[in-house]
């Protein structure tokens, strides 16, 4: 079985929500890879299916948009390498130790992937914005691995607690829309949620600084959380840690850190498609409720291009759409 193929329960659900059947899945396969390979390039691109199938699935197998998505993520990581290329763990390591990002092993009652985010515990005069992102990058990379995940997408939980003015205006507009702009456009994952707790009184003011970066469906995907009882109908108690309220300890990376100290052991050989980039050497990683009536329905919306920012020279390619029937 290959390492993208599903289980038949999540066959089932990628069939309703992406369009994913085995023929298409093929067929469209075929097609991106024969599509980039005629565009040509200098640098060096992983056309491997399970790389592009994770692209395909993130844009529910509309062709044209996975090929501008893979395109844009590869050039933004070569546009920034201080996210993307880590040189070596030691560089990243202390903001997973400072649980400022994370990556929880359960599921919510969606089946979706969970991240968390701790901003108020960033110190901006020792931990970079890129060093903080890159960490996220990371442990992004190794939750996309999973199928599931692929399929059923991936939430963030966010404690504002002690957030400060003085760490808000370290993120610059510039950075929110490069952030954005992976996020919507680039990276191959279903993002499906924020959930935000203990925000601050000047949340809004913050939401509306990035809100205009952010497209409706994504931004209609924000949650202020006033009440913790209220993330009982989206996770399982027994699944989240105790600052969002549930029964697991305080979050730590110990066990995150033991992992990836593990997998990029030098005896260890794998290596990860969406780790490569030309000429660089980077870190690799290895790798129910009823959902019809919880999962939204709706159609994906034009991606939007911000092509007057630096890191796009000129507006990406939007290939004509294809029939998506199966």
């Amino acid at each position: 079985m290959m390492t993208y193929e599903l289980e038949a329960e999540l066959a089932e659900v990628a069939k309703r929500e992406l369009n994913e059947t085995p023929l298409w899945r093929t067929e469209c396969l075929q097609e991106m890879r024969e599509i980039l390979e005629s565009q040509g390039s200098s640098e060096d691109r992983d056309l491997s299916d399970e790389t592009l199938v994770r692209f395909l699935r993130s844009k529910k197998f509309d062709v044209s948009r996975s090929v501008a998505a893979y395109k844009n993520y590869f050039y933004i990581r070569a546009k920034h390498p201080d996210i993307f290329v880590i040189p070596e763990l030691d560089s990243v390591e202390h903001v997973w130790r400072a649980n400022i990002v994370g990556i929880l092993p359960g599921r919510d009652k969606l089946d979706r992937g969970m991240m968390l985010g701790f901003p108020g515990r960033w110190d901006p005069d020792t931990q970079s914005l890129d060093t903080v992102f890159a960490a996220l990058m990371m442990q992004l990379d190794h939750a996309i691995k999973d199928v599931r995940n692929q399929v059923n997408g991936i939430v963030l939980l966010a404690d504002f607690r002690d957030v400060s003015l003085f760490q808000a205006s370290h993120i610059t507009p510039t950075y929110v829309r490069l952030i954005t702009t992976i996020v919507q456009n680039s990276f191959p994952a279903r993002f499906k949620g924020v959930y935000i707790i203990n925000y601050p009184w000047y949340i809004n003011t913050l939401l509306t600084l990035i809100r205009p970066f952010l497209s409706a469906k994504m931004s209609n995907r924000v949650n202020l959380i006033k009440n913790l009882d209220d993330l009982d109908r989206h996770f399982h108690h027994d699944a989240l840690p105790e600052e969002f309220g549930g029964s697991q300890p305080l979050y730590s990376n110990e066990e995150w850190i033991r992992t990836v100290r593990g997998i990029n052991s030098p005896s260890h050989s794998a290596s990860s498609a969406l780790s490569l980039t030309a000429n660089q050497e980077v870190v690799s990683l290895t790798s129910n409720d009823d959902r019809s009536s919880q999962h939204e329905n709706e159609e994906e919306e034009e991606e939007e291009w911000f092509d007057t920012l630096d890191y796009f020279p000129t507006k990406p390619t939007i290939l004509p759409s294809r029939e998506t029937t199966v």
